[in-house]
C-alpha cells in the first residue's frame, strides 16, 4: 500500500462512474430492474477511460440483529464487483448509500445513528482491511434531515453538528480496525453532500491528509434533474451565465475553502437527465468536467442505467446491451480530462 495523501490520490482518480441503482437498491442488486453486474461491464467502463468507480451500497436489509451483522454472501458479492474495477487498476469507493432511515442527523437520534454507523463500518473495514490504497471508504450518502424545509439547502445547526459527529465515529471506527485502514483514504460528506453544508459548520474528523470531501451537483435543476414538466428545460448553453452560475459555485467555492488547506473535494455524483437533448447534455458534461479539472476536482457521473425522459434518466452505459448509449457525452468528458494543458 502506497502512503498517498488524499490530494495525491485524487490526482490519479481522473474521472469516475457510479454503479448506480444496483447494490444501493435496498433489497439487493437486481431489485430495481438492473441486471447482475458482470466483469465485462466494468472492463468496458475502464476501457472508456474512467479511472474511478463509486460503488453505492445499501447495507441495512442485509444487516441483522441489534449489532447489524452483515450477511456474508452480500459483502462477498460487493467485494467481487469491487475487484472487477480494482483488477483494472481503478480506484473504488464503497459507501453506505440508502441507509438513511437507519440514522438521522438530530440530537434525538444521534445515539442510534452512531451505533448503526459504528457497527456496519467496523465490519466493512475489517473485511477489506488488507486492500491497498485504491479502495476508499465513504461514510454516508447525502445525510440530511429528511422532511424538513432545509433538507436540501444546507441543513440546520443541529443537523450539521450531528453529521460532523457521525463522520467522526466513522473515522475512528475505520482507523481502529488497523491493517491498511490506519492509512486508508476516507471520503466524507456534509449535510446532503450539498454546497451549503461544506461552507458552513463543517468539521474534519481529523487533519491527517487522508480525507476527501464530497459534493454532488445536478445543476441547474430545471435542466439536470427536475421531473415536474412545467419546471424543466432541455436547453443549456455554456455561454449563458445563468446556465453556468450554479455549476461554478459548486466547484469554485468548496475548492477555494478546502483545497487550499490540502483537503480535496470530489464530485461524487453529477449528471444531467436525458430529455432527448444529447448535444446539450454533452456540452454540459464537458463544461462541468473542464471547470472541475481546472480547480483540482474529480467528477463521478451518476449512472443508474435509466434512459427514459422522466427526470431520472442518467444512464450512459446500457448494462443490458453492454454498450454505450450516449458515447457523445462520454467522449466530451474524456476529451477534457485527458486534454493536454
Amino acid at each position: 500500500m502506497r502512503n498517498l495523501t488524499a490530494m495525491e490520490a485524487v490526482s490519479e482518480m481522473k474521472i469516475g462512474w457510479n454503479l448506480g441503482n444496483s447494490f444501493d437498491a435496498p433489497r439487493g442488486e437486481t431489485t430495481w430492474n438492473n441486471p447482475k453486474t458482470t466483469k465485462k461491464m466494468i472492463d468496458d467502463i475502464a476501457a472508456a477511460g474512467f479511472k474511478t468507480m463509486r460503488l453505492p451500497v445499501s447495507w441495512h436489509v442485509f444487516a441483522k440483529g441489534e449489532n447489524f451483522e452483515i450477511d456474508s454472501d452480500y459483502i462477498n458479492r460487493v467485494e467481487e464487483v469491487a475487484n472487477y474495477a480494482l483488477d483494472n487498476g481503478m480506484y473504488v469507493i464503497i459507501n453506505s448509500h440508502h441507509d438513511n432511515h437507519m440514522y438521522y442527523p438530530s440530537f434525538e437520534h444521534e445515539k442510534q445513528s452512531k451505533h448503526f454507523i459504528e457497527c456496519i463500518w467496523r465490519q466493512i473495514a475489517e473485511h477489506f482491511k488488507n486492500y491497498d490504497e485504491h479502495l476508499i471508504f465513504e461514510s454516508l450518502n447525502e445525510p440530511r434531515m429528511s422532511g424538513t424545509t432545509f433538507e436540501w439547502t444546507g441543513g440546520s445547526d443541529e443537523g450539521r453538528e450531528v453529521i460532523n459527529r457521525i463522520n467522526k465515529v466513522f473515522y475512528d471506527t475505520v482507523r481502529a480496525t488497523g491493517g491498511n485502514n490506519k492509512d486508508r483514504i476516507l471520503y466524507i460528506p456534509s449535510h446532503a453532500a450539498a454546497l451549503g453544508g461544506l461552507l458552513k459548520d463543517f468539521r474534519l474528523p481529523a487533519n491527517d491528509g487522508k480525507i476527501i470531501l464530497s459534493i454532488h451537483c445536478y445543476n441547474p435543476n430545471p435542466f439536470a434533474l427536475n421531473k415536474i414538466p412545467q419546471r424543466v428545460t432541455d436547453k443549456w448553453d455554456a455561454s449563458n451565465p445563468d446556465d453556468t452560475r450554479e455549476i461554478d459555485a459548486h466547484i469554485i467555492k468548496p475548492t477555494e475553502k478546502w483545497t487550499s488547506l490540502g483537503v480535496p473535494v470530489v464530485m461524487g455524483e453529477f449528471g444531467a437527465s436525458h430529455r432527448n437533448n444529447t448535444p446539450e447534455r454533452a456540452e454540459w458534461a464537458r463544461y462541468v468536467v473542464k471547470t472541475a479539472k481546472a480547480h483540482g476536482m474529480v467528477c463521478i457521473w451518476w449512472d443508474n442505467n435509466y434512459f427514459i425522459d422522466i427526470g431520472d434518466g442518467f444512464g450512459l452505459y446500457d448494462r443490458n446491451k453492454c454498450e454505450w448509449a450516449f458515447p457523445e457525452i462520454v467522449d466530451a468528458m474524456m476529451d477534457e480530462v485527458y486534454k493536454e494543458k
